[in-house]
């Protein structure tokens, strides 16, 4: 599924999530001095320095991203083997290994290539297929299988800020790309949840609406498929989406930053 994640970076300073940092909100990482990422014209090294750059965040960001994707897929079709239909299990889709869940464009080329070029990592996993009618309630159990998935994702992002708090009080975070992985997967996982909520079909909160409306509205919303899908290219493109997912996110981070013990 689709996620966008953007990293800051910033060589003037290292922030450290410790008991000393007080009330700095921001994860511990470096971040890029403003307007370094665009570069300099003539100077042939920019590119070469802030893919170095990069690469010293993307690793832990990636790897919160596969987790973040598998533990969604996962959720998918464990939920669906529990109510009745056993398709993702056989598929050996009940697992944490991202080798079963990885689609090679979206949840690798698409990612890297636009963490390179312009710092944001978006992209999107294997869906996890499944039988509707396999289901001892077709209906309610379509949208039970479709919000598995982003609130698998809510509970990763407490379990993260769990894990962060406990670094926090105890004294023990010392090891920057752990910390910058249990951040990124709290980020990660939020953002997963909130925008796989937009109610838009194929996204999940699309499969929830439908599986939630009357039985009259539910046959004209699946009919009608193939003009969602086209509103939801238009949000995309138009960017109606974003403060929907800000606002929302912003509202779950916030409290999760603070549990975390890293004021939001």
């Amino acid at each position: 599924m689709p996620d966008v994640f953007r990293a800051r970076t910033d060589r003037r300073r290292r922030v450290r999530l410790g008991p000393d940092q007080g009330n700095d909100s921001r994860p511990p990482c470096t971040k890029r001095p403003p307007g370094s990422a665009a570069g300099r014209r003539g100077d042939p090294g920019t590119l070469s320095r802030r893919m170095d750059l990069d690469w010293q965040k993307f690793v832990p960001m990636l790897a919160a991203y596969l987790v973040s994707l598998s533990w969604h897929e996962s959720a998918h079709a464990w939920t669906a083997w529990r109510l009745g239909d056993p398709t993702g299990k056989a598929l050996g889709r009940i697992s944490l290994n991202p080798l079963r869940h990885i689609d090679p464009i979206g949840t690798i080329v698409v990612p890297l290539v636009l963490w390179m070029t312009a710092g944001v990592m978006f992209g999107w996993a294997k869906p996890v297929p499944y039988n509707p009618y396999a289901l001892r309630n077709p209906a309610l159990g379509s949208a039970m299988v479709a919000g598995a998935g982003p609130v698998s994702n809510f509970l990763l992002a407490v379990v993260a800020a769990l894990a962060l708090a406990f670094l926090h009080h105890s004294g023990a975070a010392r090891f920057e790309l752990g910390l910058l992985f249990l951040y990124s997967t709290l980020l990660v996982n939020v953002w997963l949840g909130v925008f796989n909520l937009i109610p838009l079909p194929p996204l999940d909160g699309g499969t929830v609406v439908g599986g939630l409306l009357p039985r009259r509205l539910a046959y004209a919303w699946e009919r009608n498929q193939m003009v969602l899908y086209l509103v939801l290219v238009l949000v995309m493109v138009s960017g109606a989406h974003r403060p929907f997912v800000s606002a929302v996110s912003k509202a779950i981070i916030d409290p999760l930053l603070r549990l975390a013990g890293v004021a939001a």
